[in-house]
């Protein structure tokens, strides 16, 4: 396993900023809701598109053991991506554990 202080979603990005709360382990892309609590933190980091994990960070011949999913909402983004342009992605991993998140008006799924 090799760690890397990346966000992976549907698209590359330079300096994404997430919040994340003192008393729960959870994050959110800044802009994706609106919160006025003194208890946020906020992190930067970039964000890679899955596409670019499964072509420079996984080996041609190999596959993805076990990939777990967990983005707040960002999983429709991404398998909306993976499902209309690269649905290769899908035959490179054994086994996908996906966690999903309700939708809402800032997180609508993709019409298109």
């Amino acid at each position: 396993i090799i760690p890397y202080n990346l966000a992976v979603g549907a698209e590359n990005k330079k300096n994404v900023e997430f919040l994340t709360f003192d008393e729960i382990e959870s994050c959110l892309i800044q802009g994706d809701l609106e919160l006025n609590s003194k208890r946020l933190k906020t992190y930067k980091c970039d964000m890679i598109s899955i596409a670019e994990v499964f072509d420079n960070y996984v080996p041609k011949n190999k596959k993805v053991k076990y990939l777990k999913i967990d983005i707040e909402s960002g999983e429709f983004s991404m398998f909306d991506f993976i499902f209309k342009k690269r649905l290769d992605i899908l035959d490179k991993i054994d086994y996908l554990q996906l966690e999903i998140h309700p939708c809402d008006d800032n997180n609508p799924p993709s019409k298109k």
